[in-house]
C-alpha cells in the first residue's frame, strides 16, 4: 500500500470518527463497495457509471427516484405545459408538432411556423439529452426532409405523451446557464455558464438565482419534492430570464431507461468536484453527516472516483477555512488582488496557486506582526 493511500485511509477514518459530533442516526455512508449492486438501476450508457455516488446520495436522502416521472416530466412537451401552467411567463412557447399542425405537408408546415413564430422557431425531440452538446437541438430540416420523403406524416394523437417532437419559440440567447437544485433549494456552488463551466460573479448569480427561486415558489410540490434538477436557464439579449428546460435526476422510464442525472456529475474532470459540492450542500441542507468510503479493490475505477470525491471534499473544507481566514486578514490589512478561483478543467492548478498565495499572505502577516 502506498504512503499516499495510507494517509487517505487515515484521513477518511478520522473524519468518519469525528463526524462533526453527528449521531449515528444522522449519518449516511456512500460506500464504493456497495455501489456496484446499484448498477442495474443506471441508464444503459457508458458514462452513467459516474452517477453511482449521486444515486447513493439520492437513496440516502430518502428520495423516490421515480417520483418526477409519474407526471412524465422527462417529456419536453409535458414539462413545458406544466411550467406554463404554473408559471406562464417563464418558458418559451412550446407546442406539440402533431397536435398543432396535423394534416399539413412540409411546405405548408414551414409557412405556418413562420407565421406563428415570427421571431423564429426550432423543432426538438420530446425525449433526449445533451442536444446542444451533440449539435442536434434543432431538427427542423430533418423533420421537413422526412415529411417530403413520406417517412413522416403529421397525424392527430390521442395523448400528448405520444408526441415525438415539439416546436418551440426560438430565444435570442445572450448566455445560457446551468443551475442545480435539490428540492426547493439552489446549490449555489454549482451554478455556472452551461458550455464553459465558468465561475459566475456575485452580480451575475444574484438575479439568476432570484429568477429560479421565483419559479420554484410557483411550482406544485410534485414538481419539487424529492428532486435533484439541472435547470437550463437562458438570459436573453433583452436581459430577461427564461427556463429552457429542467433536467430531472432519477430513474427515467422511456429514453435510456434507468437512473440519470446532470451531465456535470459525469464529467471526467469536473464530476468529482461537483459531486463533492453537492454532498456538502446536502449535509448542511438536511443536517446529516455524509461519509465517503472510497476503498473498493474489486473495482479500481470506482475506487478512484470515490477517492477523488473524498479528496475534493477535504480540499473544499480547507478552502472554506482559508476563505474565512482571508476575510480576517483583509479586515486587518486591507484587500488585495487574489488569484481567480475558477471551476474549470484547470481547477487543480488554480487551487495550488490560491494556496501558495494564502501561504505567502500568512507569512507576510507573521513577518509584520509580533
Amino acid at each position: 500500500m502506498s504512503a499516499t493511500t495510507q494517509r487517505e485511509r487515515k484521513f477518511v477514518r478520522a473524519w468518519a470518527d469525528a463526524a462533526h459530533g453527528a449521531k449515528l442516526a444522522d449519518r449516511a455512508v456512500l460506500d464504493a463497495r456497495e455501489a456496484p449492486r446499484l448498477t442495474p438501476e443506471l441508464a444503459n450508457a457508458p458514462y452513467t457509471i459516474a452517477f453511482l455516488p449521486v444515486l447513493q446520495l439520492y437513496r440516502a436522502l430518502g428520495f423516490d427516484p421515480r417520483q418526477p416521472f409519474r407526471r412524465r416530466l422527462d417529456h419536453k412537451l409535458i414539462q413545458a405545459r406544466e411550467l406554463r401552467r404554473w408559471a406562464a411567463d417563464v418558458a418559451p412557447s412550446t407546442e406539440g408538432l402533431c397536435a398543432r399542425y396535423a394534416g399539413l405537408d412540409a411546405d405548408e408546415l414551414r409557412r405556418r411556423l413562420e407565421v406563428d413564430f415570427p421571431v423564429g422557431f426550432l423543432i426538438k425531440p420530446t425525449l433526449g439529452y445533451a442536444s446542444r452538446e451533440r449539435s442536434c437541438f434543432d431538427r427542423t430540416e430533418e423533420v421537413l426532409a422526412e415529411m417530403r420523403s413520406g417517412k413522416m406524416i403529421l397525424k392527430p394523437l390521442a395523448d400528448p405523451v405520444d408526441e415525438s417532437y415539439v416546436v418551440q419559440e426560438r430565444l435570442r440567447i445572450q448566455v445560457e446557464y446551468r443551475v442545480h437544485t435539490v428540492e426547493s433549494s439552489i446549490v449555489e456552488t454549482l451554478s455556472t455558464e452551461r458550455f464553459k463551466a465558468r465561475r459566475l460573479a456575485p452580480d451575475e448569480l444574484l438575479p439568476l438565482h432570484g429568477f429560479v427561486r421565483s419559479v420554484i415558489e410557483r411550482l406544485p410540490p410534485a414538481m419539487v419534492q424529492s428532486t435533484m434538477c439541472g435547470w437550463d436557464v437562458a438570459k436573453t439579449e433583452a436581459g430577461d430570464y427564461r427556463v429552457i428546460e429542467i433536467n430531472y435526476a432519477g430513474i427515467h422510464p422511456v429514453f435510456l431507461p434507468g437512473f440519470q442525472a446532470s451531465g456535470f456529475f459525469a464529467d471526467r474532470m469536473l464530476g468529482p468536484l461537483c459531486i463533492a459540492r453537492l454532498i456538502e450542500f446536502c449535509e448542511h441542507r438536511y443536517k446529516r453527516f455524509i461519509d465517503i468510503q472510497p476503498f473498493c479493490v474489486e473495482h479500481p475505477a470506482l475506487e478512484e472516483q470515490y477517492r477523488l470525491i473524498a479528496l475534493w471534499r477535504r480540499f473544499e473544507r480547507i478552502r472554506g477555512s482559508i476563505t474565512g481566514l482571508t476575510a480576517e486578514i483583509e479586515s486587518l490589512f486591507g484587500p488585495v488582488n487574489q488569484p481567480s478561483w475558477e471551476i474549470s478543467s484547470g481547477q487543480e492548478d488554480g487551487a495550488q496557486r490560491y494556496l501558495r498565495y494564502m501561504m505567502a499572505r500568512l507569512q507576510n502577516v507573521q513577518d509584520t506582526t509580533i
